[in-house]
Parts: C-alpha cells; structure tokens; sequence
C-alpha cells in the first residue's frame, strides 16, 4: 500500500521510520503547511512527493491510505477528506476531541468502503505488551483495580518551526495534560479491563505556575468499572524528572512497571522482576510504531475490527468529556452514558 503522511513533526518522524522497516506499506509523500518542515522530509528520502496541502495531494498522487499526523485540531476534516478521496485512514491521539464529531464517522467509513483506524500506540510498547499478557493469563484472576502514574518535566515540546508549544494552546489541543497523557492512560484502562467503566470523577490544575495557563498540567482523576473495581490515574506536567507507573491488582497475582522494570507475583507468591526497554521517554515511540502499523493492515484486511476500535476511542473522548465536567464541579463523580449504535 502507498500512503502519504498528514503532518510531519515529532510523532510523524517516528511513524516515518517504522514504514521503512515495513513491506507491506509504504510511505511516498509528506504534507505540511510549513515549507522547512517539507525540506525536512526530503532530506530523509529525495524521493518523497511534498505538498503544502492535502488538495494538492489528492491532485497530483494517488495514494491508498493517509497517516494523520497534524494536531487534535485539524483531525475531523482530514478524516472526512480521506474517506472521500478513498483511502484507508491512521489518525494520532486525540483521534477525536469531541464526542459529537463521532457521529456519522461508521457510515463515512461503510460508503468508502475504507477503514479508519485511531493510532493508540502505547499498547504495542513491549512493557505494555507484557502487562496485557499477564492481567489477561488464567493465573491472574479478575482485576480488581489499578494505580497509574505520569510524571513529566514540562509539556512535550514540538518542532520549532511550527508553534512548539500548541499543546498548551487551547484552541489547538482542546486540553492539556488530561487530552495527551489521559487519553493514553484511559485506553489503556479499558484495554487492561477489558470493559468499558461507568463512572469518572476528576480533579485539574496548574502546579508548574509557569505562563502556560490556558489549560491543565495536572490531571488526578478515577474511572470506576462495575463489580466495584477502580482504577486510578495520575498525570502531571510539573514533575522535576520523567517518571512511568502502571500497577494492576488482580484475585490472584498483581503486576506493577516502573520505567523499563516490570515485577510480578506468582500464584506462588514468589515476586519476579524484569527489564524490558520500552522506549517510554523517547517522544517519537518510534520503536512502537512497526507493530502498530501491522495491527493498522490487519485490520484492513478484517474490517470487523474497526467498529471494536472506534469504540474504544469514543469511549476515550467520552471520558475525558465527562472528567472535565466532573472537575468543573469540584471532582464529583459522574456516571459515563453507555456506548450505543447512534454515537458513530
């Protein structure tokens, strides 16, 4: 398949790099409205078309999939541009960054006869990847709740040539560190749980008191899953150093990351610990990415997993929606809608 990439900043870099260790999927043109953006791209292959625009590119190439690399804020209208001019469709986190802007999107992707594909890349991170195979083995039992925590020494900066610091910038991320890092962590939460949760109570707030104040660097909230299991989340930007939790407790075993070291205990009770590098303060996960395009041409190939997928980032914005409206009124907990039909 020939494809183009949406965007070339940071996260896209590392999408470029996977593509070339891959077969099956290529990537032959860039587009950026920035023009030392596009020079970048060449200089990593003379070969790639560039464009200053998608309409260009619809004009000129005739590519088979788009990888929406650009911010939250342009995500709809490349998503409704590539379904119309056929192709098959990856989008970066925050798919969509509002609950409302889902409605339509199935029948959008039925009419093309295309597959549209939300890039949650933290689940391909080996250490990710180990948790998922531990929580979901016979041995652990039923989860019963986990503690997550995200600690970094300020927001991820972007490339200089385009507004480095558009995270902060409410009209373009439509959120701060709850957007970015929460929407990671509440996919995760589902993927871990394997259910969607029902409830979510959320506090926010500025802890760096530095001149970004038009959106949150800190983000404490709960999502709560039926038979009483919880699972809680903290995230921060005013952090001094980088820091990466996961811990879920199950019936039988529990199973806890920090950084790259993972430690598990055994129906035994013999506690194990592992190192598996897993990239997590490299910005463009550009390690992640190979296992994620392949998962992207699976699902290609078995349109049935789209509806599963697009459900679990629905699920994410509908979250965070309601996280917000919970801190707004001072944290309280707020019971989510359930998934049904009409929302896509």
């Amino acid at each position: 398949m020939l494809g183009a990439l949406i965007g070339f900043g940071t996260i896209a870099s590392g999408h470029f790099s996977a593509y070339q260790q891959i077969q099956d999927a290529s990537i032959i043109a860039v587009v950026d409205p920035v023009l030392e953006r596009r020079n970048k791209a060449k200089t990593l292959d003379k070969n790639l078309q560039v464009y200053k625009t998608i309409g260009s590119l619809f004009s000129q190439e005739n590519v088979e999939f788009i990888d929406i690399c650009s911010p939250p804020h342009t995500h709809l209208d490349y998503i409704r541009i590539g379904l119309k001019n056929g192709c098959h469709l990856l989008c970066e986190k925050p798919f969509l960054t509002s609950v409302r802007d889902y409605k339509g999107i199935l029948s959008l992707t039925k009419r093309a006869g295309k597959t549209l594909y939300p890039c949650h890349n933290y689940k391909f991170s080996p250490i990710l990847k180990q948790i998922y195979s531990r929580v979901h083995s016979k041995n652990f039992g039923q989860v019963v709740n986990a503690h997550f925590r995200v600690l970094r020494s300020g927001h991820a900066v972007g490339v200089p040539e385009w507004n480095p610091h558009w995270r902060r910038n409410q009209n373009i991320s439509s959120g701060g560190i709850l957007r970015d890092h929460g929407t990671h962590s509440i996919y995760i939460a589902t993927h871990l749980s394997g259910s969607m949760p029902i409830a979510v109570s959320c506090l926010i707030g500025n802890l760096r008191k530095d001149n970004y104040t038009e959106n949150e660097d800190t983000a404490l909230l709960t999502l709560y899953f039926k038979k009483s299991r919880y699972f809680t989340i903290d995230l921060s930007w005013a952090a001094n150093f980088r820091y990466t939790y996961y811990s879920v407790t199950g019936t039988k075993e529990m199973v806890t990351v920090e950084n790259d070291e993972i430690s598990f205990t055994t129906p035994s009770g013999k506690l194990v610990r592992e190192i598996i590098p897993s990239e997590f303060n490299d910005p463009t996960h550009k390690a992640w990415f190979v296992d994620v395009i392949h998962d992207f041409l699976d699902t290609v190939k078995s349109p049935n997993r789209q509806v599963p997928l697009l459900n679990e980032a629905l699920m994410t914005t509908l979250v965070i929606e309601k996280a917000y409206e919970s801190a707004r009124l001072g944290g309280v907990k707020l019971d989510l809608p359930q998934l049904s039909k009409n929302m896509l």
